[in-house]
């Protein structure tokens, strides 16, 4: 396997885990990365901290999806908001993990019918394509940068021994 496929093997674990996290319904039993906890612990006091603003984005992105879960749509709606995050030119562990946590709401926003039912999983789930879409993204274009820090790892080195929502801010 090339350096490029392992990468994008891990960043759909991580994603994988991060959904899983995010909609119970979705977890299966699967090998997960080592820093895939924190990942998880981060995104979700990044979520808890910010949970307003994505609860807003979960809600518009309910009306835009509303029951149409295909790829090249969850594809356009993920790339034009990330794309907007990374448009000053500027990554930090904070936007990254941003994205993580953007994933995890795309996939929770979109599991619902119009009557509150949640749908059952496959791989043509909704779930299942948002860790392909955001898996591809990250490794399409967030890979070098990540790379450049000392890959997947460096989320253990930065977020692990901080054990609070509090440091948050200062890599946003």
């Amino acid at each position: 396997m090339s350096e490029e496929e392992q990468f994008l093997c891990v960043t759909r674990q991580l994603v994988a885990d991060v959904v899983a996290s995010m909609v119970p319904e979705y977890a299966v039993a699967r090998v997960r990365p080592r820093h895939s906890a924190t990942l998880v612990r981060v995104v979700h006091e990044l979520s808890s901290k910010h949970e307003i603003v994505f609860e807003s984005i979960a809600r518009k992105l309910r009306l835009q999806v509303n029951g149409h879960r295909d790829t090249e749509l969850c594809r356009r709606t993920f790339a034009g908001v990330v794309d907007e995050l990374f448009a000053d030119g500027r990554y930090n562990w904070g936007r990254v993990v941003t994205v993580f946590a953007y994933a995890g709401w795309l996939a929770r926003a979109g599991i619902t019918d119009s009557r509150g039912k949640t749908s059952e999983f496959d791989d043509d789930s909704w779930p299942v394509i948002v860790v392909n879409v955001a898996g591809d993204y990250i490794s399409g274009k967030l890979s070098h940068w990540i790379c450049q820090q000392g890959g997947w790892v460096s989320i253990l080195l930065i977020f692990a021994m901080q054990h609070s929502a509090s440091a948050l801010p200062s890599v946003l």
